[in-house]
């Protein structure tokens, strides 16, 4: 999605860290996929770096990559390119999760297999890339994020739902150091259902 070369403080050690280009592959990731809403997808962004032979050679590049992550955290092989893939809405690459956000974000499942949480529309943005962090991430969470979901999951269901509460998964200090700067907000069923609960 995006090339460069490192910038001359990432340049000392193997591996170099990803915390300071993750910002900018972010916002790669969304220009690419045609949505804001690009972190409620499967499709994530990835960083490469040369291989330590390249390095050792005097290579200091790096490449933001799409990377689809599909059931049980494994990647997805495709051919062909996903440019613009979410321009119409999340479709067949919209986040499921087996369990909930916060204690399980890493159970990804396609959206027809039993799952509890979806992530939906409206991703929020909650800094730019240099922004310092907050002073009080709770009070972010309770102000911003919470507040903001309950509004986006009540309108990707049409209204309130019976067994079905929103959920928000924003940064964390450790987050926010390693670049990111939304909030992804989920439906989330008090038992597994199959199927998008959205439609």
């Amino acid at each position: 999605m995006a090339s460069g070369d490192l910038p001359a403080d990432l340049r000392a050690a193997y591996p170099p860290p990803v915390g300071p280009l993750r910002p900018g592959c972010t916002v790669a990731l969304t220009r690419y996929l045609g949505s804001v809403d690009a972190e409620a997808s499967r499709l994530e962004a990835l960083i490469m770096f040369p291989t330590r032979d390249g390095w050792t050679a005097g290579e200091r590049w790096y490449a933001c990559l799409v990377a689809d992550r599909g059931p049980d955290s494994g990647w997805v092989h495709r051919t062909g390119n996903l440019g613009g893939a979410l321009v119409g809405g999340l479709g067949a690459f919209q986040r499921c999760l087996v369990g909930e956000p916060i204690t399980d974000p890493e159970g990804v499942v396609d959206c027809d297999q039993p799952h509890r949480s979806e992530a939906v529309p409206g991703v929020l943005v909650l800094g730019g890339p240099t922004d310092p962090p907050p002073p009080d991430f709770q009070r972010l969470l309770i102000d911003r994020v919470l507040p903001h979901c309950d509004a986006a999951v009540a309108t990707y269901l049409g209204g309130g739902r019976p067994g079905v509460r929103s959920g928000g998964l924003g940064p964390l200090a450790g987050n926010w150091a390693a670049g990111v700067r939304t909030a992804v907000c989920y439906a989330v069923a008090d038992t597994p259902t199959s199927g998008v609960m959205g439609r």
